[in-house]
């Protein structure tokens, strides 16, 4: 199988650093809750994207543990597993890349698995795991909603934030 995997919000802590981040610049104190929608973002504050330009935002980015221990365990099975992102384009997307990438076994997860596309319908796979119901509605296969506080509208019959459950959907259909 083919499964494609989004890097933001779901298999690292972006939106908790993103939302800090903010929360610091613009004197706030909102909490993940209140994250209620995939643009809050944008609608809620000045330039959120801006610490994202910076190596130190990238630098507290944290990859789950768990989420590379069953990523790996895919490829081990004989799955072809890409992190797939619809990163903004700026100075640091290669710095990002390379920070994710480092909690990776190279010989198992390297730049050969990273796909960037603003479009992620564009792409082949058999599975998406991605935290926005966008990506998921326009893909024609399994579909598996990381879940976060804005996408709880998603209706689909997978969303989970636990890497054991998403790991037992992928048996399921191994």
């Amino acid at each position: 199988m083919t499964i494609l995997v989004d890097i933001d919000s779901t298999i690292t802590n972006f939106g908790e650093i993103l939302l800090l981040a903010n929360n610091q610049l613009h004197d706030t104190n909102y909490r993940y809750t209140d994250i209620t929608s995939y643009d809050w973002f944008d609608q809620t504050f000045y330039a959120p994207w801006k610490p994202t330009e910076y190596q130190c935002f990238w630098n507290t980015v944290k990859v789950n543990p768990v989420a590379v221990t069953t990523i790996e365990r895919w490829i081990r099975q004989g799955h072809q597993v890409y992190l797939a992102t619809a990163s903004h384009f700026n100075d640091m997307l290669g710095y990002k890349i390379r920070k994710t990438l480092e909690a990776f076994n190279p010989e198992l997860i390297n730049e050969r698995n990273i796909i960037i596309a603003q479009d992620k319908s564009a792409i082949m796979g058999d599975v998406m795991i991605d935290d926005c119901v966008d990506n998921l509605f326009k893909f024609n296969g399994v579909k598996i909603c990381y879940s976060q506080p804005w996408n709880q509208e998603y209706c689909g019959p997978f969303r989970y934030n636990d890497w054991n459950k998403i790991n037992n959907v992928i048996q399921t259909y191994n």
